[in-house]
């Protein structure tokens, strides 16, 4: 009920915008068919909905939809529900009702969850979400991560997996870009803005999210970097804005030259770790138990409770003010849960994008931590320090392991930051 009444605010919104008489034609056609759909979705699950609740004191039957529509949550979502939430009497369809969605991944969870027909299951679960009385029918971790992953499930047990075929195809693709078996590659992902203004609705206003962004060439000296030590690397994404600057054959502009939806999920299952400023692809490295460097946007999505996670935040800068915010400020002013660049923007602050220098650091000490290089007293103490001013912010998170999660050098380096 709540979406169809989002649904009805934006046509009168848009009409408000454009009041043309094409356009009023155009917002009672698709009314009425929208209308007729549900006509149609509450006549045929009339019985099926009586047999659920007739059942409930003998049979708890619950309806899942796992949703396609965004590539991390149908990556995150399903992992999480197979993990710690699964009963005998769920059925599961996925929603490929999607042009974007990820075909891999449709075939990859047919092998593991007994999958129903969408038009059998559509019309009960639809009706459902409408009444009050439905939730309980309906099963919440496929759609939303209102439970994470805190005692670190995902990591001691792989779900997803390949086929022979698939892995001999993707080690194939790895050959004809120069690899041997013997040489490690990572992923990296860098936001932009336009797959998801080519992905979403023209009238949808996706700037709330500029905050996130960031640009792929601060990246370059970490690469070069990376492949002095040996390293390749896979420049992730689909309809990527800006091509790398590079000639280095083995950085790898995968995103515009190769990008296909068998090869999203295998590079990013099997890469040594990921370099990410926080996408719906870094979920795939996540659910394989692949390490990550994250540069957090809003500090509160650093996803501190990964036990193979490190992670950077961008500067916070108060533009009237004219100095750069402490973590204690951000936390105070609840800027680690800001989700709307306006947002910063009314409480004055600039969000300044990390320095090549530290987006550098903290790629390498996601390897020292790989490698288990020793950790200083100094480097311990930081941490703990940044822990406890969290936890006096939320102490909610106590229960959260924040050992060693943030980049050594960005505290070393910005010891005024947990003043």
């Amino acid at each position: 009920m709540e979406k169809f009444k989002k649904f009805l605010v934006k046509q009168i919104v848009d009409l408000k915008k454009s009041a043309t008489f094409e356009l009023l034609l155009k917002k009672i056609f698709i009314f009425f068919k929208i209308s007729l759909i549900y006509t149609m979705y509450f006549i045929l699950s009339i019985l099926p909905i009586c047999l659920i609740i007739l059942l409930k004191p003998f049979i708890h039957i619950r309806i899942g939809e796992i949703d396609s529509s965004t590539f991390g949550n149908f990556v995150y979502c399903p992992t999480h529900y197979y993990l710690k939430k699964r009963k005998k009497f769920d059925f599961i369809f996925i929603n490929t009702n999607y042009s974007f969605h990820n075909t891999q991944l449709v075939k990859m969870w047919k092998r593991k969850i007994d999958i129903y027909p969408l038009f059998l299951l559509l019309p009960i679960y639809a009706i459902l979400k409408i009444f009050p009385f439905g939730k309980i029918f309906i099963i919440k971790s496929l759609i939303t991560r209102y439970d994470l992953d805190y005692e670190n499930k995902i990591a001691q047990k792989k779900v997803l997996f390949f086929s022979e075929k698939e892995k001999n195809k993707g080690l194939n693709f790895l050959k004809d870009q120069g690899l041997n078996s013997r040489d490690k590659f990572i992923c990296l992902i860098v936001r932009d803005d336009k797959f998801q203004k080519q992905k979403l609705n023209s009238s949808f206003d996706y700037s709330i999210h500029d905050y996130r962004h960031t640009d792929i060439e601060k990246f370059e000296p970490a690469l070069n970097e990376l492949v002095k030590k040996g390293y390749f690397i896979f420049r992730m994404g689909k309809n990527v804005r800006k091509r790398l600057n590079t000639n280095n054959p083995k950085i790898i502009d995968y995103a515009s030259d190769f990008q296909n939806d068998f090869l999203d999920i295998f590079l990013g299952a099997n890469c040594e770790f990921c370099i990410t400023t926080g996408t719906g692809f870094d979920d795939v490295p996540l659910v394989f138990n692949r390490p990550q460097a994250l540069i957090s946007t809003p500090l509160g999505d650093a996803r501190s409770y990964i036990h193979n996670f490190i992670f950077i935040t961008k500067h916070h800068y108060n533009f009237k003010e004219k100095r750069l915010l402490t973590l204690n400020e951000i936390l105070k002013h609840k800027l680690d849960r800001i989700l709307d660049t306006k947002k910063f923007q009314e409480k004055d602050i600039i969000l300044k994008e990390n320095t090549e220098e530290e987006i550098k650091d903290l790629v390498f000490d996601l390897i020292d931590n790989i490698e288990c290089k020793i950790i200083s007293d100094k480097e311990t103490n930081l941490q703990k320090k940044f822990y406890e001013i969290v936890c006096s912010h939320r102490p909610d998170l106590k229960k959260i392991n924040f050992s060693h999660k943030i980049s050594k050098s960005f505290l070393i380096k910005n010891e005024w930051w947990l003043s």
